[in-house]
């Protein structure tokens, strides 16, 4: 009896190593990235002067897009634009004493926005390697207690999208 099941696993072991395994159809893979980039932003010219103005006034880079911002980096992005105050007057939404105003637009004077002090959304998307024109317009105080010159810096950053 013993001799029987002896051959009879060693059948078995045969027909196992003879009898081929078929695998499925189709195999899948899974591969995973996590792309990187950097957001970077330039602007030309870097200085505009507006020259000798009087209290009360108003004066534009024109309506031709003066300024240039361009999206160097490899990402998307939005631009956002702010204004700082300066050694003698206060950045305001409408002028008054010491108070002037700052706008910027990408097309028109009545599509211009109005600059704060905290960054807002000004171009909602720049692809990279593109760019975008705009100006900036200044609006006088009414009435102020110096002539020195001022000295208004606007910053735009890139924000991812």
């Amino acid at each position: 009896m013993k001799e029987k099941i002896v051959a009879l696993a060693i059948c078995l072991a045969i027909a196992g190593v003879a009898i081929p395994a078929y695998a499925s159809e189709t195999a899948t893979i899974t591969v995973t990235v996590t792309p990187t980039g950097t957001l970077s932003i330039s602007v030309t010219p870097t200085t505009y002067d507006f020259g000798n103005l009087a209290y009360g006034s108003e004066a534009n880079t024109g309506t031709t897009g003066y300024f240039t911002v361009s999206n160097d980096g490899t990402l998307a992005c939005k631009v956002q634009i702010y204004a700082s105050n300066t050694a003698n007057w206060t950045l305001g939404s409408s002028p008054g004493y010491n108070i002037f105003v700052v706008n910027a637009t990408t097309s028109t004077w009545a599509s211009a926005i109005t600059l704060t002090t905290t960054a807002q959304d000004f171009i909602t998307s720049l692809n990279p390697g593109s760019s975008q024109t705009f100006d900036i317009g200044l609006k006088m105080p009414t009435s102020g207690d110096t002539t020195a010159q001022q000295s208004i810096i606007v910053t735009l950053q890139a924000v991812a999208i």
